[in-house]
C-alpha cells in the first residue's frame, strides 16, 4: 500500500530531476564563454582550454597557397589574421560538440551572434570538413563561386597538406 508520505517523496524527486534537465537546458552547461585567443584559422584558447572549430579545417600557419595571379602566399596566416578580425577583442561563446584525440574541445563558437565556424566558410578561409551542416556545406559552395579566400586561386586541401608535411 502506497502511503501519502511515499506519494509526496516520488513527487519531490520527479521535480528535482525535472528541474535538473530544465536547469540544464535554460544554462547549457556546455557553453563557456570569455577571452579567446585565435591560434590558427580553426583553433583558438578560451579560458586556458584549446577549442577547435567544429565542422571546419583551415590551412596550417606555414602553408603556402597560389592566388589568382598565380603568386605564393602564406594562406594560413591569412586565414588565422582573418579569425583575428572576427574575434577582435570580443567575448568568445563556445558550445562544445565533441573533444577530439589531442583533448581539445570541438565547438561550434560565436562572437555575438555571429557564428565563427560559419563566417570562416563563408569567407572561404576554411573549407568543410567532417560536417553534417547544410549550412555549411552552402557557405563553402559560395565562396568556392565567389573566388573568396582560398577559392581565389590554388591551395591544397590542409588535411592533405598535413599528410605531406608530418
Amino acid at each position: 500500500m502506497f502511503s501519502l508520505r511515499r506519494l509526496l517523496d516520488y513527487a519531490v524527486l520527479c521535480g528535482l530531476i525535472a528541474a535538473i534537465v530544465f536547469g540544464l537546458r535554460y544554462f547549457d552547461l556546455n557553453d563557456s564563454t570569455g577571452d579567446g585567443r585565435v591560434i590558427d584559422g580553426d583553433s583558438l584558447m578560451l579560458d586556458g582550454q584549446k577549442v577547435r572549430l567544429y565542422g571546419i579545417d583551415a590551412p596550417e600557419l606555414s602553408q603556402m597557397c597560389t592566388d589568382r595571379s598565380g603568386a605564393s602566399y602564406r594562406c594560413g596566416r591569412k586565414a588565422r589574421q582573418f579569425l583575428k578580425s572576427l574575434v577582435g577583442n570580443a567575448l568568445i561563446t563556445c558550445s562544445v560538440i565533441d573533444v577530439d584525440r589531442y583533448h581539445r574541445d570541438v565547438s561550434i563558437c560565436k562572437v555575438g551572434k555571429n557564428e565563427l565556424n560559419l563566417k570562416m566558410l563563408q569567407s572561404g578561409w576554411a573549407i568543410s570538413y567532417f560536417s553534417p551542416s547544410l549550412r555549411y556545406v552552402r557557405a563553402e559552395k559560395s565562396a568556392r563561386r565567389g573566388k573568396r579566400g582560398l577559392w581565389q586561386g590554388t591551395f591544397e586541401r590542409p588535411s592533405e597538406w598535413r599528410d605531406g608535411h608530418r
